[in-house]
């Protein structure tokens, strides 16, 4: 939108002057404009790297089996020391019927498959979570997933008459808007989000599992920036209510970094879920011949 567009407006909107990215993202969305409004300028680089899909693809291709095999290796090899540690320097693994002993062994191959495949699990989710951080924030999903979501839920913000108001000046501030109103109007623009086709427009052609992929990514981060955006705006509340301007400036401004190291803790998250299940299956055995020999003890 160039600058003689923006000085016809009747009721411009004032953004801070530190945030010029910010501050294009509020300029363009007036009741005018919204429903022919280009993508941000955000979404340029991304467009570029949906044009070559294939390359996030192949990315994907390479880095979850190489994450899979390196952790299911390490799951197979923690099975290996998860039987020769308790047998050879405790008697975790002795069997109370000495003539039934030599079964103890079939333990080792038993916790060297459930450790590759527990593990593995744990390397295939690490893998598609490089695949996201590397399509979302090197490739620049998120700033265009957050510019659509921000853009709607200004629009839906806008066009409600109760969360209006009007200075002296004539400018329009999105101000005072109560908390559950905030919350709905950020939830009905993801709705719109995934409900709508922007991101496939973006992509261009894509059909077949490329758009099967582009979907589920759309859908998952989404989430992900549902659950940023509503922390942000929880966070803003105060006694007169949330202000919009500084949702959309604080939600621009950390988008990539928070929505990582969120990515990054679910990764983090599955793994300890896999390594705890893991602990578990090589705790079974001891704990049943512990309780097998108190039995024929007493």
């Amino acid at each position: 939108m160039n600058e003689e567009s923006t000085a016809d407006r009747s009721v411009p909107l004032p953004v801070p002057e530190h945030s010029e990215e910010n501050k294009g993202l509020i300029d363009q969305i007036d009741e005018e404009s919204v429903a022919s409004e280009d993508a941000a300028p955000t979404s340029s680089r991304f467009k570029q790297a949906l044009g070559h899909l294939g390359k996030i693809l192949v990315y994907g291709a390479v880095h979850i089996p190489v994450r899979m095999l390196g952790w299911g290796v390490g799951g197979f090899f923690s099975g290996v020391a998860g039987f020769f540690f308790p047998y050879v320097f405790t008697d975790c693994l002795v069997i109370p019927e000495p003539d039934y002993q030599a079964l103890v062994w079939i333990l080792l191959p038993v916790y060297m498959i459930a450790g590759a495949i527990l593990m593995g699990m744990a390397g295939f989710a690490r893998g598609i979570g490089r695949v996201v951080i590397y399509a979302v924030i090197e490739q620049g999903l998120a700033k265009f997933i957050m510019d659509k979501i921000l853009n709607k839920t200004i629009e839906f913000a806008r066009k409600s008459e109760k969360v209006s108001g009007a200075m002296d000046s004539g400018e329009f501030m999105l101000e005072n808007i109560p908390l559950g109103k905030a919350e709905d109007y950020l939830k009905r623009s993801v709705r719109n989000f995934l409900d709508g086709d922007d991101l496939e427009n973006a992509a261009g052609e894509v059909s077949g599992f490329k758009a099967k992929v582009l979907r589920w990514i759309k859908k998952y981060i989404a989430s992900i920036i549902e659950k940023y955006l509503l922390a942000v705006v929880r966070a803003e509340t105060d006694p007169g209510g949330i202000c919009m301007k500084k949702v959309v400036d604080l939600g621009l401004e950390f988008a990539e970094e928070k929505i990582e190291d969120f990515i990054v803790g679910l990764m983090n998250k599955k793994t300890m879920l896999m390594a705890a299940a893991t602990l578990l299956v090589y705790a079974l055995a001891p704990i049943s011949f512990a309780i097998w020999t108190y039995q024929v003890s007493s």
